[in-house]
C-alpha cells in the first residue's frame, strides 16, 4: 500500500491511477500528515458494496426473524438523517 500526500497526489494522479487501475494498488492519501482518503481499484469498492450488503440482509433477516423487535418508524429514522450534519 501506497501513501501519498495531497501535492503530491496532484503532481502525480495519471501515475496514481494507473497504479490504482492497472496494478491493483491501494494508495492512502494523507493531509496534513494524517490519512484522509483511499484510492482503491473499483473491483475492491465493488466487492465492499457487496459486503455491505450481505452485512445488511443479515441485519434484516435477524431482526424479522425476532417477534419481539422493536421497530423505528420510518419517519424517525428520516427525522434522523435531517438532523445530522
Amino acid at each position: 500500500m501506497t501513501t501519498v500526500t495531497a501535492t503530491q497526489l496532484k503532481n502525480r494522479i495519471g501515475e496514481t491511477l494507473d497504479d490504482v487501475q492497472f496494478r491493483g494498488e491501494r494508495v492512502i492519501l494523507e493531509r496534513k500528515g494524517k490519512p484522509a482518503a483511499a484510492v482503491i481499484p473499483i473491483a475492491d469498492l465493488e466487492w465492499l458494496q457487496e459486503l455491505e450488503d450481505r452485512l445488511d440482509a443479515a441485519d434484516i433477516e435477524r431482526v424479522l426473524a425476532d417477534p419481539n423487535e422493536e421497530w423505528t418508524p420510518i419517519e424517525d429514522v428520516l427525522a434522523e438523517i435531517e438532523r445530522r450534519p
